[in-house]
């Protein structure tokens, strides 16, 4: 495999106010057997642009499935991924490791949808000179890499989701977008009350669950304690705060019940994605 990266270790503050704090970029090209086989967990999120030959791609919510470029697809902080080349098959691919503000809100939103992360892209010279653009800057000598790298992934990430453009009744999306905030500001309370919302907004319960489940690829309990996972697994990645802490600060009250509900879903015990995801870094660089 032929592989090219630059990493960005450390913070920024101009970066995080940008809402994108670059990870790492790299450019690779794979032949027969190459990539990530395994079942990998990353805590930020990636973004893979397939610019010619072909991968497989799998994840902890999709089935593997062979995409032919040119396409795009994403990977999601702590679910876990598969990706690579085939025997006789090559890839080239660039790939961006990034997050902050805008992806989560992205993520909020449901415009980046872990069961949907696949993008076909539909005008591909456009996407291949911003992947080429950015690369070159990080090529040239400046004091300002990791601001052009933020600027950079914004643009390619803006990029693929007008390409991908699907259409939306405005009602509909505002309310989404609605809901999931009013989730958010209730991300410390056991349970949403999701009729009582429909009720209260003058919305029918069962049209909107439906439509909430089309829109995010759940239905509204179920995003509701994903999110709450999410939450909580960003403060196990990102504070010394103790399990218990994190477990009532996502609305539940007994740790240990938390515990079993976190393995259930991710595979792992919360110390143990701690653990794990914290040295999963860019060591593999791929």
């Amino acid at each position: 495999m032929s592989l090219r990266r630059y990493a960005f270790p450390g913070t920024n503050t101009l970066c995080e106010k940008m809402g994108i704090r670059p990870v790492s970029i790299g450019r690779q090209t794979m032949h027969g057997m190459e990539g990530v086989h395994w079942r990998r967990t990353l805590p930020f999120y990636q973004m893979v642009i397939l610019l010619r030959g072909e991968n497989f791609y799998e994840t902890s919510l999709t089935r593997e499935r062979v995409l032919a470029a040119p396409a795009a697809f994403f990977t999601f902080p702590g679910i876990w991924h598969r990706y690579g080349t085939y025997k006789g098959k090559s890839a080239r691919t660039f790939y961006f490791r990034f997050d902050g503000n805008i992806p989560r809100r992205y993520y909020d939103d449901h415009l980046l949808n872990p069961s949907q992360p696949v993008i076909v892209i539909r005008n591909a010279a456009r996407i291949e000179t911003l992947c080429n653009d950015v690369w070159h800057a990080l090529g040239r000598p400046n004091d300002r890499y990791m601001e052009y790298a933020s600027q950079g992934i914004l643009q390619i990430l803006q990029e693929l989701l007008i390409q991908h453009g699907p259409v939306l009744s405005r009602t509909e999306d505002r309310e989404i977008t609605h809901i999931v905030r009013m989730m958010r500001k209730q991300i410390g309370e056991l349970y949403f009350d999701f009729r009582t919302y429909c009720t209260a907004n003058n919305v029918g319960f069962e049209n909107m669950r439906k439509i909430f489940k089309q829109r995010t690829g759940y239905p509204p309990q179920q995003y509701f304690l994903r999110m709450k996972l999410a939450a909580a697994k960003e403060q196990l990645l990102s504070t010394d705060h103790s399990i218990k802490s994190i477990a009532r600060a996502v609305g539940f009250t007994d740790q240990y019940y938390f515990s079993r509900l976190f393995k259930q879903h991710e595979n792992m015990s919360p110390a143990y994605y701690r653990n794990e995801c914290a040295g999963q870094n860019d060591d593999e660089g791929r």
